[in-house]
C-alpha cells in the first residue's frame, strides 16, 4: 500500500505543483516506520515494513522538498506556476 501510496501522490505532486500531499505521506510514512522499528510487540517489529516506510518518507520527502522549491522560486520570481506572469491582466 506504501508503494500505491507514493506512485499517487508523486504523480499528484509532479502534475499539480502541490508539495502539501508529499508533505503528508512523508509524515504518514515515517509514522509507520517509527511505529514498526523495534517495538515491544512481536507483531509491529517487521524490518520490511520499517525499510519500505522509511524508503518511502525520504523519496516523498525530497521530491516534495524539490517541487516546493520550484515552485517558491518561481512566484518569487513574479511568475505564475502555471505558465505566464502573475501580474498579467486579462
Amino acid at each position: 500500500m506504501l508503494i500505491v501510496a507514493l506512485l499517487l501522490v508523486t504523480f499528484i505532486v509532479v502534475t499539480r505543483r502541490d508539495c502539501v500531499w508529499g508533505w503528508v505521506l512523508c509524515w504518514a510514512s515515517y509514522f509507520i516506520s517509527v511505529a514498526n522499528n523495534g517495538s515491544a510487540a512481536a507483531d509491529r517489529d517487521d524490518p520490511a515494513i520499517s525499510t519500505t516506510a522509511l524508503c518511502c518518507s525520504a523519496v516523498i520527502g525530497l521530491l516534495s522538498l524539490v517541487v516546493g522549491g520550484h515552485t517558491a522560486m518561481k512566484v518569487h520570481s513574479g511568475e505564475s506556476i502555471r505558465g505566464g506572469t502573475a501580474m498579467e491582466v486579462k
